[in-house]
């Protein structure tokens, strides 16, 4: 037993909601003149804007998965890995050092995501279902990271409209 539902509907539904919701209040600041000038959107916005969207439906909906695949222990657990995906993806995208204090942190990190997996290894708990988990923290982790990118091409786009492109 459980409920039904379908992954995807629920995405789709969340998506239109936050989409007329930014709507509304892009509406409300243009209607009171609050803001100032904007930037108007180009295509090369929405073609960045694209990507982040893109990988963060796809990421809701391994939510959905990774979880179901899991025990909550282990998933708890695995989806700090999105602080090393981010890290690494983040260090790509700009170039900067992500320096001694945030690689020891990292360190730590990994080192307790191995120990874990190993005792699950060991007293015959480990899936490979935990591969989800990664998969999850890799989209989401992409997501963020070009999200950054695409928002920092155009620092006068509101925000409202970069929400209604994502």
């Amino acid at each position: 037993g459980g409920f039904a539902f379908n992954k995807i509907a629920m995405v789709l539904v969340t998506e239109v909601s936050k989409f007329v919701l930014s709507a509304v209040l892009l509406a409300m600041s243009r209607f009171s003149n609050q803001g100032g000038a904007q930037s108007e959107v180009n295509m090369g916005d929405v073609g960045w804007m694209a990507i982040p969207a893109g990988l963060f439906a796809m990421n809701n909906v391994l939510v959905f998965i990774a979880i179901g695949a899991n025990d909550t222990a282990v998933f708890g657990v695995m989806r700090d890995t999105m602080i090393l995906w981010t890290a690494a993806i983040w260090f790509l995208a700009f170039r900067l050092s992500l320096g001694p204090r945030r690689l020891i942190a990292m360190s730590v990190l990994v080192s307790g995501l191995l120990l874990n997996q190993f005792f699950q290894y060991t007293s015959g708990h480990f899936g490979w279902s935990v591969l989800w988990i990664f998969a999850m923290t890799l989209c989401n982790a992409s997501g963020s990271v070009s999200n950054e990118y695409a928002l920092k091409r155009n620092k006068g786009l509101d925000i409202n409209v970069q929400n209604m492109i994502l």
